[in-house]
């Protein structure tokens, strides 16, 4: 018994949809993998940013020069001093926001009577940032005890007592999932009014 034109024509056309239904469905397994392992990649970068921005502002200090531990305070970029290697000498840190992207620089000491105008060592640690009117950096004075608004700008580094870090990343803004926001904060330890 064979099959007519008309029948063959027919199973041809479910047996297309539902191979056609079967790709289309594999192909947003394949997008969905992609955007959820992106955003996942994202989150664990954001979160090593903030623990390695809080671990050296925390210990912010004295400059080897003798200048104020804290240098600039704008709200995409903050340059401090700490000592981040172990070494002896205390280095300057510069986080900034340039492109998009998170960036760290580092300036170790040199000269004597001691500079900090070597060469700056200049890493990239977190992309697709889009903190739009959101600063990435806020700063607070010793009253803050948790809530309030921050300091406004221009802020003078000398009553700051508590940075707050707020990073919004999206690799993909066309695509699900929502932009993922990673917030974090540090007291300056030596900085302390209250010892």
């Amino acid at each position: 018994m064979g099959f007519t034109q008309l029948e063959l024509v027919v199973t041809l056309g479910i047996a297309s949809l539902i191979v056609l239904s079967v790709g289309i469905w594999q192909a947003d397994i394949f997008r969905f993998n992609t955007s959820l392992s992106q955003q996942l990649t994202s989150q664990h970068e954001a979160r090593q940013t903030i623990l390695t921005m809080v671990h050296e502002l925390r210990t912010a200090v004295t400059a080897d020069s003798g200048a104020y531990p804290l240098e600039i305070v704008g709200a995409t970029q903050i340059a401090f001093y700490s000592n981040i290697d172990d070494s002896p000498a205390i280095e300057r840190v510069r986080y900034s926001l340039q492109n998009g992207t998170l960036k760290k620089g580092v300036t170790a000491p040199s000269g004597n009577p001691v500079s900090y105008t070597g060469p700056e060592t200049v890493t990239d640690l977190t992309a697709a940032i889009v903190n739009g009117s959101t600063p990435l950096f806020a700063y607070y004075s010793a009253a803050y005890a948790g809530t309030g608004a921050p300091l406004t700008q221009p802020v003078n580094p000398n009553v700051i007592r508590y940075v707050g870090m707020t990073l919004i990343i999206d690799k993909d803004p066309a695509r699900p999932p929502a932009a993922l926001r990673v917030t974090g904060g540090v007291s300056l330890r030596n900085l302390k009014d209250n010892l």
